[in-house]
């Protein structure tokens, strides 16, 4: 797991997650009882990394970057994604609804390719909100990029894009359809590499830099058994 990255710009520290990378196998997608173990990076000092105080009563989950579930292969592993700097303030609908939905997804396709490489931050666009300590930038949208090598023809990108806004369905919907709603908007902010790339002003999946590729943008999301 390639941890999470704080990012540092003009601005200051935002002391937030900028992008995490990993690979996800199936054999990694296990269940593990959750132990959290939030704390401080002590590869950045004090002034650089977010503390447990700067989320208190804000209303804002410790959004991981690299999710606990993803990371069950070992106590260690799992531990490592509790670090603040994994890290970004979440609406908790958000966190807890659609976000956690496509974290879902993202160990389905590991289970059902057997290997998903999955690329996940933050975007911060104008104007910047912070938490109320002022030390915590809180992002405005959030990304996914997920790459799968089929055994015959190219590798296959899945990039979604989504705004910090919890996913309301329309109340009218039955419950039992409202998964399928929340897939329908997922599919609808699949967009390009290139466009992330763009938002966040990173050079993703360098090693990969085909140009078909990253302009791709998916007309629905991968299909599932």
């Amino acid at each position: 797991m390639a941890l999470a990255c704080p990012r540092r710009v003009k601005l200051g520290i935002h002391r937030v997650a900028l992008w995490a990378a990993y690979k996800l196998t199936a054999d990694d997608v296990v269940t593990a009882q959750r132990l959290d173990a939030f704390r401080t990076d002590p590869r950045l000092t004090d002034d650089e990394t977010a503390h447990c105080d700067d989320y208190a009563g804000t209303g804002y989950a410790r959004g991981h970057a690299v999710p606990r579930d993803d990371m069950n292969r070992s106590p260690a592993a799992q531990a490592n994604t509790f670090f603040l700097s994994n890290m970004a303030p979440q609406i908790n609908a958000f966190n807890g609804g659609i976000w956690s939905r496509l974290e879902r997804l993202v160990r389905t396709y590991a289970k059902q390719y057997g290997t998903v490489y999955v690329i996940t931050g933050s975007v911060f666009q104008e104007p910047i909100e912070w938490l109320p300590s002022g030390r915590v930038v809180i992002p405005s949208d959030f990304y996914k990029v997920l790459l799968r090598v089929p055994p015959t023809g190219p590798p296959e990108v899945l990039a979604i894009l989504l705004p910090h806004q919890p996913f309301q369905p329309d109340p009218d919907i039955p419950t039992k359809q409202r998964g399928a709603a929340a897939d329908a908007y997922l599919a609808d902010h699949a967009v390009s590499v290139r466009e992330i790339e763009r938002q966040t002003t990173l050079d993703l999946l360098p090693k990969l830099d085909v140009e078909a590729l990253k302009q791709a943008v998916a007309s629905d999301l991968w299909p599932r058994n």
